[in-house]
């Protein structure tokens, strides 16, 4: 039978939830998008972080697990280049307009989080019943996605001097359930997500929000598809924030998500089919934003020889500019890698 009780340590990587990609209960690791020439690869752009792992295994079908996030790192992003999101570029330009700013200002800087102040928990039951698999979750810790908070001078209250990236404490509880039915292996995923401002009215504080997930995939004439939903629904509408820089540029709006939508859908879907013996591999991977009209389109080719893989692919950004796929419109790319394995 299984280990009643297991205790780990280290530096690591921990999937919870079912969801095959950015699920709303896989909390725990956050993600490198400094290169988004690999985000299609969910597990490779997930970063390890140190963490302490309990499992105990309460029979055949009940399991229960705890984790500890002693530090704390949200998402990684490029500070410069091609791959640098453009809301941080469009602030600093406009902090740099501000006649007295000092130039140590003019860049946003992150947070260290290597503190136990950062810390975080969560706590999970999974179970097997009826052949299918569902589970509860808790989780107490900080969202990845870091917000901005523009600071102003103390004596002029009015006057920006600078801006700096902050990370919002927030709860989540939350379920999945995954099954087989009528030839679909089914994942789901729901949470709410809570954080401090549960009236709207901190321009630096996501707004709570609930964030659901369904997907499936399955077999058919000899093409492998999976698919993919998952939606951000707002559930407090944030107020606006606005200091005015006139003369020196339009008005700072100061409110992070007034230029998001209330809803945020993503589809993610992938078709791949094998040939010659699972010697040569062709796939296709999308991913779109609904709200914002913007997509991500990846083929591939993979030839395997002997120990020797060969992979070709290339991703093409479309979509308005300022979405989160769609501001990189202009930065298609194509990759060619060589893996040997001995």
């Amino acid at each position: 039978g299984r280990t009643a009780f297991i205790l780990s340590a280290g530096l690591r990587k921990l999937n919870w939830g079912k969801a095959d990609s950015d699920g709303p209960l896989d909390v725990i690791n956050p993600h490198d998008y400094s290169d988004l020439s690999e985000v299609i690869d969910y597990a490779g752009i997930k970063i390890a972080r140190p963490l302490v792992h309990a499992v105990w295994n309460a029979g055949d079908f009940i399991k229960v697990e705890g984790v500890l996030v002693p530090w704390f790192a949200g998402h990684t992003f490029a500070d410069s280049g091609r791959w640098k999101p453009q809301n941080i570029s469009k602030l600093e330009d406009m902090l740099g307009t501000i006649p007295g700013i000092t130039e140590e200002n003019k860049t946003i800087q992150n947070p260290d989080g290597a503190s136990l102040s950062y810390f975080q928990a969560g706590a999970r039951a999974s179970a097997t019943i009826g052949g299918a698999d569902m589970a509860l979750q808790y989780y107490y810790g900080y969202l990845p996605r870091p917000a901005v908070e523009v600071k102003l001078a103390p004596a002029a209250p009015s006057i920006p001097v600078g801006a700096s990236l902050v990370y919002n404490r927030f709860h989540q509880a939350g379920a999945d359930f995954a099954a087989v039915i009528a030839g679909f292996n089914l994942r789901a995923e729901a949470a709410f997500n809570i954080t401090e401002d549960t009236e709207g009215s901190d321009p630096s504080v996501y707004n709570p929000f609930f964030h659901w997930s369904l997907g499936f995939d399955r077999a058919f004439a000899g093409f492998d598809l999976n698919l993919q939903c998952a939606e951000k629904i707002r559930l407090v509408k944030g107020v606006s924030k606005k200091i005015s820089l006139a003369p020196f540029a339009p008005d700072l709006e100061t409110d992070i998500e007034a230029e998001i939508p209330s809803t945020l859908t993503r589809v993610t879907a992938r078709v791949s089919r094998v040939f010659f013996r699972d010697a040569l591999t062709l796939k296709f991977t999308t991913l779109w934003d609904i709200e914002d009209s913007a997509s991500l389109l990846v083929p591939s080719v993979t030839l395997k020889k002997g120990d020797i893989e060969f992979e070709i692919s290339c991703g093409i950004f479309a979509g308005r500019g300022n979405g989160e796929l769609g501001q990189y419109r202009d930065n298609g790319f194509a990759k060619a890698l060589v893996t040997w394995v001995f």
